[in-house]
């Protein structure tokens, strides 16, 4: 039994990586090394004669997967660690249904719909239906029913036994024909890839026994986030000898309002009676008075597994309030620390995040960082592959991939311009709906579509031998070469540089950003199909695409901050209303898992915690005023101190004189919005290192730039090969 993987673990982290003999479940505290564990176990596990092919491990982001193949890989080499089943519930069972597809009547080619897509079809479904409920937007109703099936509850059980009111009656015909759509469009949505498995293996016994066979352990991190049908689809996988190990903290289960069930966890002993549970407490991240302050708010929440956390760093500084007037005022103050924090503490950008409990927040947040040269960025705003211009190229490629994609060929039907109406449109879906044909089918037959203008079935005839062309030369080009000319071919990239605007410039760097990503994404998987990648994009999130590398400042809602850490955290909002939110509408379990939000929240800080609140904040179009949060009260008076009594009304002038005095580093030539190469701008060069741009001539291909680098003087490159880096 080798021990070379366990040498960096405490004794708790060893006992848990070390055992084997059943279900265990590992509490893991805030900054305990949970992934460390979990990466140490699996690598145990393989060093002890495992065989990797044997293992599923099961995460919820992306990122979190990645990070732990990373390390794994890092233990036991590249070969072993490719064989792991390792991803996140989504991406795991999306990979199982497109091999059992036709089980369950679907083609392996199946589209995955995100939340936008999801929306747009039950807007056409209202459409058809010709029905409004209860004025809810589409967006309302798609919420309604991603719940429905977070609980398991099907379209024929919600009609049959849970449509009692007019409005449940309405919302049970969209939701039978939305999922009908669904499977007309060889499409699945999110919560389809955590349903359709549990089917699968409900009228497959035989696929069960198969995948049962393979997963001879199975390792669920954040286990406290798991919903109802995540966690039928492990107990399904964990019968007989399937080794179980699940990790998590009860403490930090802040998505309820997404179906997560903290009972799960709580009733974990139940469902396995003789499951061991080992409890990781000492904390590495944070200091003495940042965990007492956490563990003061928590400690209100009743029903917890019990555990103290711990650490050996040091005492560390007092947590810090700001009172401020208003949300300007807050984001003023804000800026204020972040220059004080820089200038005294020689601390990073990077080394700082903003906190938030809703997205509107960030607004007057930007406001303030950009009218003060601060560098930031916003993690989990619009994300890339949600964008405009890249889902509109991605859509194309769906509908290459599965031509029964209705909602992805909806989109392109008028993407770039080619005269087809909505009008036309809704005759063909008439048309299509009338002969039981899919709308690309339909398009085959425009011309028996009589209702539709000989001009516009022109237009329709010539899209639909466009789409044909790339279909057939799938298997003749290589995913890059085959976007690559697609993208010619529409003209794209030439229609947004024609518009020449501060909007087209960004549409045109993001598709030329999608190529990128494409190409980056074939050379890693070698052979990969649009399939692979369409599978890999839709199961993106926001987070997934965060890396601490960049000199920026980080703002990011409390949701996404989940599993990061920082030196410096600010949370602001700290107000009845905010955070908790809606305290009049909240039963005692939502204000418990906004507890458990603020306890996340402070324990993402390493060294300090700075929390804001305002007396009055717009809101709703007028102006609100607030409490102060319970949860400051909650903190131990012995680790809180508040910075000032409130701000006076001064002139801008004077607010502006302060910074200038307390911050002299010359951040005028940043510009967040495009970042831009300008003259005076900081960039880094993969050879040459630092240095700050002194001309720039010339434009197109030919544009050549003059840098003074900090060790090698001033250089003259071509813009196009320097690869430079903003910083």
């Amino acid at each position: 039994m080798s021990m070379k993987s366990l040498k960096d673990l405490n004794q708790a982290q060893l006992e848990a990586t070390e055992y084997n003999e059943g279900p265990h479940l590992i509490v893991a505290g805030a900054g305990s090394g949970k992934t460390k564990v979990l990466t140490h176990k699996i690598a145990y596990l393989i060093e002890d004669g495992f065989n990797p092919e044997n293992i599923l491990s099961l995460t919820f982001t992306n990122k979190a997967a990645n990070e732990m193949k990373e390390r794994i890989t890092a233990m036991i080499g590249v070969t072993k660690a490719k064989k792991l089943w390792m991803g996140t519930f989504h991406s795991i069972l999306a990979r199982i249904l497109r091999t059992e597809a036709e089980s369950l009547n679907y083609k392996k080619n199946f589209s995955i719909y995100d939340r936008e897509d999801s929306v747009s079809l039950v807007g056409n479904v209202l459409t058809a239906l010709n029905i409004s409920i209860d004025d809810k937007s589409s967006s309302a109703i798609q919420h309604q029913i991603s719940s429905l099936k977070n609980k398991m509850i099907l379209p024929e059980e919600f009609a049959k036994f849970h449509a009692e009111t007019p409005s449940e009656k309405k919302l049970a015909q969209v939701y039978t024909e939305y999922n009908d759509r669904l499977f007309e469009n060889n499409s699945m949505d999110f919560d389809d890839l955590l349903l359709k498995p549990i089917q699968l293996f409900n009228n497959h016994q035989r696929i069960l026994a198969k995948y049962k066979k393979e997963f001879k352990y199975v390792l669920v991190d954040e286990f406290q986030d798991t919903n109802k049908a995540q966690y039928e689809i492990i107990k399904l996988f964990v019968t007989g000898r399937t080794k179980l190990c699940v990790v998590g903290d009860d403490a930090q289960s802040i998505y309820g309002w997404r179906g997560a069930e903290l009972e799960n966890m709580l009733n974990f002993e139940k469902d396995f009676p003789k499951v061991k549970v080992f409890r990781l407490e000492q904390n590495y991240r944070s200091t003495k008075r940042i965990l007492k302050a956490a563990g003061s708010v928590i400690k209100n929440n009743p029903g917890q597994i019990e555990k103290t956390l711990w650490t050996e760093n040091e005492d560390g500084e007092m947590l810090s309030v700001l009172r401020c007037t208003d949300e300007k005022d807050e984001a003023f103050q804000i800026s204020k620390q972040i220059k004080k924090e820089i200038t005294s503490k020689k601390i990073s950008l990077k080394d700082i995040t903003i906190l938030y409990r809703i997205n509107s927040q960030s607004r007057a947040l930007e406001e303030a960082l950009r009218r003060e040269k601060l560098p930031y960025k916003i993690i989990g705003g619009v994300e890339f592959y949600r964008r405009k211009e890249v889902k509109d190229i991605v859509a194309y490629l769906r509908v290459l991939a599965n031509q029964n994609d209705e909602e992805s060929l909806l989109r392109i039907m008028n993407f770039p311009q080619r005269g087809i109406g909505n009008t036309s449109i809704s005759k063909m879906i008439a048309f299509a709906r009338k002969f039981d044909l899919s709308f690309y089918s339909t398009m085959a037959r425009i011309f028996e579509v009589i209702e539709v203008k000989e001009r516009i079935q022109k237009n329709v005839k010539q899209f639909k031998i466009l789409l044909d062309k790339y279909i057939d030369l799938q298997s003749k080009l290589s995913l890059t070469e085959l976007t690559s000319a697609l993208i010619d071919d529409l003209g794209v990239l030439k229609m947004y540089k024609e518009e020449n605007t501060v909007e087209s410039r960004q549409r045109y760097d993001n598709v030329q950003e999608l190529i990128n990503s494409i190409a980056d994404f074939s050379k890693q998987n070698k052979g990969a199909t649009i399939d692979d990648f369409l599978s890999d994009v839709s199961l993106f999130s926001g987070i997934d695409s965060y890396e601490n590398d960049d000199n920026f400042i980080t703002l990011m809602t409390i949701h996404s901050s989940k599993g990061l850490e920082f030196p410096v955290v600010f949370i602001t909002g700290c107000e009845e209303d905010i955070f908790p939110l809606n305290k009049k509408f909240d039963s005692d379990s939502q204000v418990e898992e906004e507890r458990r939000l603020f306890y996340v929240a402070v324990t993402r800080a390493e060294r300090k915690v700075i929390l804001s609140y305002a007396r009055s904040r717009y809101r709703f179009g007028e102006v609100a005023y607030q409490d102060v949060s319970r949860f400051i009260g909650e903190i131990d008076p012995e680790t809180i101190k508040e910075l000032n009594n409130g701000v006076r009304k001064s002139s801008s002038r004077r607010r502006r004189a302060y910074y200038d005095e307390l911050y002299q580093e010359d951040f005028d030539e940043f510009d967040q919005e495009r970042r831009s190469l300008r003259v005076g701008s900081r960039v880094s060069h993969e050879k040459f290192g630092e240095g700050k741009i002194l001309a720039i001539n010339g434009v197109g291909d030919s544009q050549k730039i003059s840098i003074a680098f900090e060790e090698f003087g001033t250089k003259h490159l071509l813009t196009k090969f320097a690869k430079l880096t903003l910083i």
